[in-house]
């Protein structure tokens, strides 16, 4: 099937604090043409909205954010050739670039048995009559910190941990109930808050029904992109992430250079090449880090359980967020469970979820994969393996064996993974770049 992908154009306009973004793709498909037009729109908090802004660095951020957004719809057929018609990278940019399509499309490839290398997945062309690598650097900021917010425990420790420290932008992409609940808890209203409406064009998802590529995509790259845009609008100097040292672990082990991570744009990997890119191609002035880099998810776990305001109206799970529920049958809703074992007591956790998720035979399989005990761990933002054992050896330490978890007892061994829980509650991890003024060490 022959294909190429057409990065056509990009158009946006102010309305006061609102910025509307628009763009143009086209992929054309054994001489069939498809055109999209996705869009997003910002609104800015007015008390915080920087009329200053450098127009020319504005330009060069919503350019660079349609390369990720155009990933989407690339996809669909996986074309070997990219063009830009609409602006210019240099060759180190392009290498950038194609890493992010390779590794954050690592799971797309493994899903859709997809065989190619670095250098083959996809070629990239630019527009050199655009060429400009300027680089923009009078940009003053205020302390203050934008926090994106997804609804689940990791942004909710982070923005209880940093609205303490100074002022606090939440950050919500197209915000469902536990979203704005979470601000609502932590003492915001929308107005104080960044809204983004991001608008996926519908004849993506006609070319899915059709039978074009599906999977997943690095989203968190796109969240990178958009904060970007965000931190200059408010003049805020810092962009805090809830992404925790787990996300590091690869969803599978494929025994050679290859990252197959569902979380790659998570990973210290993707944030520290981001903080590259930025620094050298737009401006070294902004500051994007996660907040929650030197934990693992059961130290954030562990926190988040003294949070008890939230309990009720936290979500983690993807199957069950349009219904604002907890669906208790798939690898996300498991896993949160598992990690909250050690630190809240059974009543608790079934007034969460429902029911006792570990009575639920259906996640049997489920259960092994967390645990390391199948070929690969499912492709949700889980944690590592040796910090589901241990959370669970925690709580078989001082409970009986119940339900999924008798033939997980034949598996292991207890002594050893009780052992890994206090490490990994005792552990600080200093591969992060949090700013020394904003620590969160224990």
């Amino acid at each position: 099937m022959k294909s190429i992908f057409n990065y056509k154009n990009y158009s946006y306009i102010f309305e006061y604090n609102t910025l509307y973004i628009r763009y143009d793709f086209e992929l054309i498909v054994n001489k069939t043409t498809h055109e999209f037009s996705p869009s997003l729109k910002f609104v800015f908090p007015e008390k915080y909205f920087n009329n200053n802004f450098d127009k020319d660095l504005l330009d060069s951020l919503i350019f660079n954010l349609g390369i990720v957004e155009s990933i989407s719809y690339w996809k669909a057929a996986c074309c070997k050739d990219y063009f830009i018609d609409c602006g210019y990278l240099n060759q180190i940019q392009i290498k950038w670039w194609k890493e992010l399509f390779y590794y954050g499309l690592g799971e797309f490839r493994y899903c859709n048995n997809i065989k190619t290398s670095l250098e083959d997945f996809i070629n990239i062309t630019t527009d050199k009559k655009t060429k400009n690598e300027k680089t923009y650097d009078t940009i003053k900021f205020d302390s203050r910190a934008i926090v994106p917010i997804g609804g689940g425990k990791d942004s909710i420790v982070s923005i209880e941990l940093l609205k303490s420290k100074l002022p606090v932008i939440p950050y919500l992409i197209n915000p469902n109930k536990s979203m704005l609940d979470t601000i609502r808890i932590a003492g915001f209203d929308s107005n104080n808050c960044i809204i983004v409406d991001r608008k996926i064009h519908p004849k993506l998802l006609e070319l899915n029904a059709q039978g074009y590529l599906n999977g997943h995509t690095p989203f968190s790259a796109m969240v990178a992109f958009t904060t970007l845009i965000a931190s200059l609008m408010t003049s805020s100097k810092y962009i805090a992430l809830s992404n925790e040292a787990s996300a590091n672990e690869s969803t599978v082990n494929i025994g050679n250079d290859d990252i197959i991570n569902h979380q790659y744009s998570k990973t210290i990997h993707f944030e520290s090449a981001f903080r590259n890119y930025y620094s050298k191609y737009l401006s070294e002035n902004f500051n994007y880090f996660s907040y929650l880099r030197n934990l693992q998810e059961l130290q954030i776990a562990q926190r988040f359980a003294l949070l008890k305001e939230y309990h009720k109206h936290f979500r983690s799970c993807n199957v069950g967020s349009k219904e604002d529920r907890w669906c208790g049958n798939c690898p996300k809703c498991l896993f949160v469970y598992i990690m909250l074992l050690p630190f809240l007591c059974k009543d608790e956790l079934i007034d969460i979820f429902g029911n006792d998720l570990l009575l639920n035979d259906n996640l049997q399989e489920t259960l092994f994969q967390l645990t390391g005990f199948s070929e690969t761990k499912p492709f949700e933002c889980v944690g590592t393996i040796s910090e589901t054992r241990a959370a669970l050896a925690k709580y078989l330490s001082e409970n009986e064996a119940i339900g999924i978890l008798i033939p997980y007892l034949k598996q292991i061994n207890l002594e050893s993974d009780l052992k890994i829980f206090d490490e990994i509650i005792n552990s600080d991890n200093d591969k992060n770049f949090i700013p020394k003024e904003l620590s969160c060490k224990n």
